[in-house]
């Protein structure tokens, strides 16, 4: 996806779509949840994010703190139809006219960054990465 970013915009929102899909579904299918082939992007990231515990550990009210937490994870539901709807048009997903115009590099570089910070918080939280300390 990042080398992608300057060369090919439409493979890095192309891979970026399908990466966040990955890590979506690699999170349900361990804790048994059944994935329904006809989901949109947006649903699978919400069942996601309800499947994952977000209780902060140490926290004062940790249930508190979850429902604060999922609320700010709602609106990546918001942000994966964006990922849809930019990956439909300007990804590698569909095929392309002669005169087809990619997104400009920033565009493709927000996308990225912002797929892959999903996938992070994601993959930390439900235990699979550990975060370390810059």
């Amino acid at each position: 996806m990042n080398k992608a970013i300057i060369s090919d915009t439409d493979i890095a929102i192309g891979t970026g779509k399908e990466f966040l899909e990955t890590i979506c579904k690699s999170i349900l299918k361990p804790k048994g949840i059944v994935i329904d082939k006809n989901w949109t992007l947006q649903q699978l990231v919400k069942h996601t994010t309800n499947s994952v515990d977000f209780k902060p550990k140490g926290a004062d009210d940790p249930e508190a703190a979850e429902r604060s937490i999922k609320q700010v994870l709602g609106g990546i539901a918001t942000i994966a139809q964006g990922v849809t709807e930019l990956r439909n048009a300007y990804g590698s997903g569909h095929g392309k006219d002669a005169d087809f115009k990619g997104l400009e590099s920033k565009y493709a570089k927000l996308f990225v960054g912002v797929v892959a910070e999903i996938a992070i918080i994601y993959l930390a939280t439900n235990g699979e990465i550990e975060m370390v300390e810059p």
